[in-house]
């Protein structure tokens, strides 16, 4: 009986130390901040070898990104996945239909300057 006692408070002790320096550490860390981004708007062809496609139309992106570096009130940098689509109509030209998407790094190079 006497050693399922000190099993137990053995075992609550422990548990109570990895509780404690769990939360310890926690406050190294810092989490991983993202970012959300939504772009809209005209687009415009000003340079073309092809004289019958469309020149202008409008594009819409969405871009999601994830913090790489920066951490404890630094520059920051981002690694972004991009995905856009572009349409360029007309009645009388060919019309154009792109999709896009990749990576893009993104740097903070002044932070909070004005």
């Amino acid at each position: 009986m006497v050693k399922i006692i000190y099993t137990t408070i053995a075992i609550l002790f422990m548990n109570i130390h990895l509780c404690t320096t769990a939360q310890g550490q926690e406050s190294m860390f810092e989490k991983v901040s993202k970012q959300y981004s939504l772009l809209a708007g005209y687009s415009n062809i000003t340079k073309s070898s092809s004289n019958n496609i469309a020149t202008t139309g409008y594009a819409l992106e969405f871009d999601y990104s994830w913090k790489l570096s920066g951490y404890n009130k630094k520059k920051s940098s981002y690694i972004t996945v991009p995905i856009g689509y572009r349409s360029y109509s007309s009645s009388t030209f060919n019309n154009i239909n792109i999709l896009f998407y990749g990576w893009t790094v993104r740097h903070n190079l002044r932070k909070n300057k004005k």
